[in-house]
């Protein structure tokens, strides 16, 4: 799960370094991955994105109506 969470951690730095989006909606594995570690991902994301495009940007679980 580390590993994986690492992968993500750096896949959402550099969407966020390139995109600058002020949110970020994980489904599926993706959002299971954050659920399980929701303060690992947010400060990965935090310390390794650039300061002027990560602060605005907050991950969220996407709800799905079943």
């Amino acid at each position: 799960m580390a590993r994986q969470l690492s992968c993500l951690g750096i896949n959402l730095r550099n969407a966020v370094n390139t995109v600058n989006p002020d949110a970020i909606l994980l489904d599926g594995f993706l959002g299971i991955l954050h659920a399980l570690s929701t303060e690992t991902l947010d400060g990965m994301l935090r310390t390794q994105a650039l300061d002027e495009v990560a602060g605005p940007a907050k991950i969220y679980l996407a709800a799905t109506e079943r």
